[in-house]
Protein backbone atom coordinates (compact mmCIF):
# COMPACT_ATOMS: atom_id res chain seq x y z
CA UNK A 1 0.00 0.00 0.00
CA UNK A 2 1.17 3.36 -0.60
CA UNK A 3 2.78 5.87 1.99
CA UNK A 4 -0.34 8.18 1.14
CA UNK A 5 -2.92 5.74 2.17
CA UNK A 6 -0.99 5.05 5.91
CA UNK A 7 -1.17 9.17 5.58
CA UNK A 8 -4.70 9.19 5.12
CA UNK A 9 -5.41 6.42 7.84
CA UNK A 10 -3.16 7.66 10.23
CA UNK A 11 -5.09 11.67 9.98
CA UNK A 12 -8.14 9.84 10.36
CA UNK A 13 -7.21 8.16 13.44
CA UNK A 14 -5.73 11.10 14.90
CA UNK A 15 -8.99 13.11 14.41
CA UNK A 16 -10.25 10.31 16.29
CA UNK A 17 -13.08 8.66 13.33
CA UNK A 18 -10.75 5.18 13.21
CA UNK A 19 -12.43 2.47 15.45
CA UNK A 20 -9.61 -0.21 17.47
CA UNK A 21 -10.66 -3.02 15.34
CA UNK A 22 -9.60 -1.11 12.10
CA UNK A 23 -13.37 0.31 11.37
CA UNK A 24 -13.97 3.56 10.10
CA UNK A 25 -16.73 6.25 10.84
CA UNK A 26 -18.75 6.67 7.75
CA UNK A 27 -18.27 9.72 5.47
CA UNK A 28 -21.89 9.94 3.93
CA UNK A 29 -23.05 12.55 1.37
CA UNK A 30 -24.71 15.48 2.39
CA UNK A 31 -27.61 16.72 1.05
CA UNK A 32 -29.01 19.74 0.56
CA UNK A 33 -29.58 19.61 4.48
CA UNK A 34 -26.45 18.47 5.84
CA UNK A 35 -27.84 19.08 9.51
CA UNK A 36 -31.15 16.93 10.03
CA UNK A 37 -33.27 17.28 12.18
CA UNK A 38 -36.37 15.08 13.45
CA UNK A 39 -39.75 17.08 14.60
CA UNK A 40 -39.50 20.17 11.73
CA UNK A 41 -38.96 23.41 12.58
CA UNK A 42 -35.85 24.37 15.53
CA UNK A 43 -36.11 27.07 17.70
CA UNK A 44 -34.81 30.11 16.61
CA UNK A 45 -31.82 29.94 19.17
CA UNK A 46 -31.02 26.91 17.39
CA UNK A 47 -30.78 28.44 13.84
CA UNK A 48 -27.66 29.67 14.27
CA UNK A 49 -25.62 26.56 15.49
CA UNK A 50 -27.37 24.65 13.08
CA UNK A 51 -25.98 27.08 10.09
CA UNK A 52 -22.77 26.86 12.40
CA UNK A 53 -22.66 22.99 11.58
CA UNK A 54 -23.24 23.47 8.34
CA UNK A 55 -20.46 25.55 7.50
CA UNK A 56 -18.39 22.64 9.12
CA UNK A 57 -19.29 19.94 7.15
CA UNK A 58 -19.25 22.36 3.92
CA UNK A 59 -15.53 23.10 4.95
CA UNK A 60 -14.78 19.58 5.40
CA UNK A 61 -16.46 18.68 2.10
CA UNK A 62 -15.08 21.19 0.52
CA UNK A 63 -11.62 20.28 2.68
CA UNK A 64 -11.00 24.42 3.09
CA UNK A 65 -8.94 24.17 6.16
CA UNK A 66 -9.30 27.68 6.77
CA UNK A 67 -12.80 27.82 6.34
CA UNK A 68 -13.15 25.27 9.35
CA UNK A 69 -10.35 27.11 11.34
CA UNK A 70 -12.53 30.09 11.18
CA UNK A 71 -15.63 28.46 12.69
CA UNK A 72 -12.94 26.03 15.33
CA UNK A 73 -10.48 28.95 16.31
CA UNK A 74 -9.27 26.59 19.22
CA UNK A 75 -8.16 23.68 17.07
CA UNK A 76 -4.82 22.19 17.99
CA UNK A 77 -1.81 22.12 15.74
CA UNK A 78 -1.84 18.77 15.89
CA UNK A 79 -5.71 18.34 14.94
CA UNK A 80 -4.87 21.05 12.24
CA UNK A 81 -1.94 19.17 11.18
CA UNK A 82 -4.34 15.87 10.97
CA UNK A 83 -7.34 17.62 9.34
CA UNK A 84 -4.28 19.46 6.84
CA UNK A 85 -2.74 15.42 5.91
CA UNK A 86 -6.83 14.25 5.76
CA UNK A 87 -7.33 17.13 3.43
CA UNK A 88 -3.64 16.16 1.06
CA UNK A 89 -4.75 12.19 0.86
CA UNK A 90 -8.49 12.27 0.18
CA UNK A 91 -10.13 12.37 -3.45
CA UNK A 92 -13.95 12.72 -1.86
CA UNK A 93 -14.39 13.68 1.44
CA UNK A 94 -18.42 12.87 2.48
CA UNK A 95 -20.36 14.52 6.31
CA UNK A 96 -23.13 14.25 7.55
CA UNK A 97 -24.38 14.89 10.94
CA UNK A 98 -27.85 13.47 11.98
CA UNK A 99 -30.20 14.08 14.73
CA UNK A 100 -28.61 17.25 16.42
CA UNK A 101 -29.60 17.33 20.34
CA UNK A 102 -28.85 21.06 21.14
CA UNK A 103 -28.71 21.86 24.58
CA UNK A 104 -27.89 26.23 25.07
CA UNK A 105 -27.02 27.57 28.46
CA UNK A 106 -26.01 30.88 28.60
CA UNK A 107 -23.10 31.52 26.29
CA UNK A 108 -21.83 27.94 25.56
CA UNK A 109 -23.92 25.35 23.67
CA UNK A 110 -23.30 21.49 23.54
CA UNK A 111 -24.33 19.28 20.19
CA UNK A 112 -24.31 15.93 20.42
CA UNK A 113 -25.18 14.03 16.75
CA UNK A 114 -24.49 10.70 14.84
CA UNK A 115 -21.63 11.80 12.21
CA UNK A 116 -21.39 9.82 9.05
CA UNK A 117 -18.21 10.18 7.43
CA UNK A 118 -16.87 8.46 4.71
CA UNK A 119 -12.64 9.22 3.38
CA UNK A 120 -11.47 7.92 -0.43
CA UNK A 121 -8.48 8.21 -0.78
CA UNK A 122 -6.50 9.03 -4.16
CA UNK A 123 -5.53 5.40 -4.49
CA UNK A 124 -9.55 4.97 -4.45
CA UNK A 125 -9.45 2.74 -0.70
CA UNK A 126 -12.86 3.83 0.77
CA UNK A 127 -13.65 4.19 4.33
CA UNK A 128 -16.65 4.87 6.22
CA UNK A 129 -17.53 4.85 9.79
CA UNK A 130 -20.25 6.79 11.77
CA UNK A 131 -19.94 7.57 16.09
CA UNK A 132 -21.67 9.82 18.53
CA UNK A 133 -19.70 13.14 18.40
CA UNK A 134 -19.88 16.36 20.81
CA UNK A 135 -19.92 19.85 19.43
CA UNK A 136 -18.82 22.23 22.46
CA UNK A 137 -19.52 25.49 21.51
CA UNK A 138 -18.89 29.12 22.61
CA UNK A 139 -20.85 32.22 21.63
CA UNK A 140 -18.48 35.45 20.79
CA UNK A 141 -18.96 38.38 19.32
CA UNK A 142 -19.33 37.39 15.57
CA UNK A 143 -21.61 33.96 16.43
CA UNK A 144 -21.27 30.73 17.62
CA UNK A 145 -17.74 28.79 16.95
CA UNK A 146 -16.31 25.52 17.86
CA UNK A 147 -14.35 24.92 21.13
CA UNK A 148 -13.80 21.58 21.04
CA UNK A 149 -15.08 18.25 19.23
CA UNK A 150 -14.82 15.00 20.99
CA UNK A 151 -15.81 11.52 18.94
CA UNK A 152 -17.21 8.63 20.63
CA UNK A 153 -17.21 5.32 19.46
Amino acid sequence: MSMSFYAAVWAVAILGFARPHGEFLQISPSSTAPVQVAGGEQPAAEKPILALLARYVAGLEGRNLDAIKSIWPTMSPAQNKAIHAEFDHARALRCELIEPRITVKDETAVVVVRRKYMLTTLEGKSFESTTITTFNLKRGADGWVIDSIRYDL
